[in-house]
């Protein structure tokens, strides 16, 4: 069964986690960006020396990051990855303690509830993935 864990759940666990940072990361910055630029946006409406596409620009990269936003979908998938992580190590940690369903270490039985897990965590992104074509 260390085999099971050191191959094949350890690395889901670390992807899960990077893929889930990764995420989080994008939505802080496309929120920060979102800010930083709304309010320049009002800010630079005082100066009239500037050029007019100066706020048009800043407009647009407002509408891009936001359609960016919809379209990758970061906080969702930032919560679906960490949801899958922490569940797949919850798991293994019943597992290696010997309690829940593992008590008589049932290494079969964590397999087949780790595996459920990320073939239900891949068909939901599956299903996200042809909704994100179709749009």
């Amino acid at each position: 069964m260390s085999e099971y864990l050191q191959n094949r759940l350890e690395p889901e666990i670390k992807w899960y986690e990077r893929k889930s940072a990764f995420n989080k990361c994008m939505l802080y910055a496309f929120r920060i960006v979102t800010i930083f630029c709304s309010a320049l946006l009002i800010f630079l409406g005082y100066f009239e020396h500037l050029p007019h596409w100066t706020v048009g620009l800043i407009g647009t990269c407002i509408i891009l990051i936001e359609a960016l936003d919809g379209f990758l979908k970061p906080q969702e998938n930032w919560i679906n990855y960490r949801t899958t992580a922490e569940t797949l190590k919850h798991e293994k940690e019943l597992f290696l303690s010997k309690a829940g369903d593992y008590t008589s270490g049932n290494a079969q039985l964590l397999a087949e509830k780790c595996e459920l897990l990320i073939s239900r965590e891949h068909s939901i992104w599956l299903t996200h993935s042809k909704k994100k074509h179709q749009d």
